[in-house]
């Protein structure tokens, strides 16, 4: 009989099992990796998101401007009557969004976020300090996707949850916590800022 060279139906059925699963482990491999990389970018974003958040209010906090004599000037915050937390504040630290500079006052609020079910967005409005109210366009989203954004107040050698100037002076410090929603569960950011009026 002649010499027959070539490959039996068993040796291909090998080779393509072989194949299969080293394609397999790759694909795989790729997909751990995809994945990582999006839980990373999604962590970096509520990360840069919050930096930002603390940065501004932290920025408006050292600047505040109250005085006892001076109606027209605030700070106070809590939770409002929808139980939702705000703060209420004037400060030196303005934004084009005002209009203009010197003194403004600049309240943040939770709502209802609509984009995600279930979680806030934080509102953030600013006016100049001697005009009368808040205008429809002075609000601002600062942030969605929030679980919960709580305020504390530091004074008199304790903490308290709501805080109003006009009846206690201003407070010592003020804590921040910001929880935001994320695929792997929330994500707590926590900072204290000294209040240091002007």
């Amino acid at each position: 009989m002649a010499d027959q060279r070539g490959f039996t139906l068993i040796e291909v059925l090998v080779a393509v099992i072989v194949t299969s699963l080293l394609l397999l482990t790759v694909y795989g491999v790729f997909t751990t990796v995809d994945g990582a990389r999006q839980r990373v970018e999604g962590d970096a974003e509520r990360f840069h998101q919050a930096r930002v958040i603390f940065d501004r209010i932290g920025r408006e906090l050292h600047g505040v401007y109250w005085s006892a004599s001076n109606l027209q000037t605030r700070f106070q915050g809590g939770l409002n009557q929808a139980g939702l937390s705000y703060l209420e504040l004037s400060t030196t630290t303005a934004t084009p969004q005002s209009g203009g500079g010197g003194i403004v006052v600049v309240r943040y609020e939770m709502q209802p976020d609509p984009d995600h079910v279930g979680t806030f967005m934080l509102l953030r409005s600013e006016r100049q300090l001697f005009t009368e109210a808040f205008g429809a366009t002075d609000t601002l989203r600062m942030a969605g996707g929030i679980e919960s954004f709580n305020l504390r107040f530091f004074a008199r050698g304790a903490w308290h949850d709501n805080w109003d100037a006009a009846s206690g002076g201003l407070p010592a410090l003020v804590e921040l916590t910001l929880n935001e929603a994320s695929p792997a569960g929330s994500v707590p950011f926590i900072s204290s800022f000294a209040v240091t009026a002007l």
